[in-house]
């Protein structure tokens, strides 16, 4: 890890992580960790991200904490003060996100990055956890800029931004809203739904409305 190449908001991440293996007097970093420290930033990226696509935020963060707890403690004169090692999984999880990063030209990696190398790394763990996500960058991930232009108000045709639209198992694309329809998007008769900012709506053809 070349932590030059990292963003603040992805160093916080991995410094989170570290605190959370101390915290739970484990020996190394694992990958539980690092999502638990991923989703732990309320007002950040991640937990928008996620939201958007539908996902249970606090209900996911649980489930990670949940695995944090199971991972072995050590204590007394097994421990070596203030040290913590690296899992062998999560020194793969950075190596990725690093390449991850410049495979999409970018300087540095941010938690966008990781939370795509966590994914393509994903141990037992984290996969009975949820993290078979499949999640492609030019199509499921947000800027920070699209987030802030996404809100939802009482009715469907109050919703501006970009969503997730999910109109089959495993098919998941980003999509531009503009007061409630979608655009360049016309799913005619076929069901289909659309995940904004922790809403879902059915969309009907191009339009945004309520669940049956």
């Amino acid at each position: 890890m070349n932590a030059q190449k990292y963003t603040q908001k992805s160093l916080e991440a991995v410094q989170t992580a570290q605190s959370l293996a101390t915290e739970y007097g484990n020996q190394q970093i694992e990958q539980p960790h690092l999502l638990l420290a991923l989703l732990s930033d309320e007002a950040g990226l991640i937990p928008q991200l996620l939201g958007n696509m539908g996902i249970t935020v606090p209900s996911f963060a649980a489930a990670a904490k949940a695995e944090v707890e199971k991972l072995p403690r050590v204590s007394g004169s097994g421990r070596e003060q203030g040290k913590i090692y690296v899992a062998q999984d999560v020194d793969k999880c950075l190596n990725t996100a690093e390449s991850i990063a410049a495979s999409m030209k970018d300087e540095y990696v941010s938690v966008e990055h990781l939370l795509l190398s966590l994914i393509d790394t994903a141990n037992r763990a984290l996969k009975e956890l949820g993290c078979g996500l499949v999640l492609d960058p030019a199509r499921n991930l947000f800027s920070a800029q699209e987030l802030m232009e996404t809100h939802v108000g009482e009715t469907p045709d109050e919703a501006n931004g970009w969503g997730i639209l999910d109109h089959g198992v495993g098919c998941l694309e980003k999509v531009h809203v503009v007061d409630g329809r979608t655009v360049d998007v016309d799913m005619g008769q076929e069901i289909a739904f659309v995940y904004l900012a922790g809403r879902r709506y059915r969309l009907r053809g191009d339009v945004l409305t309520e669940e049956d």
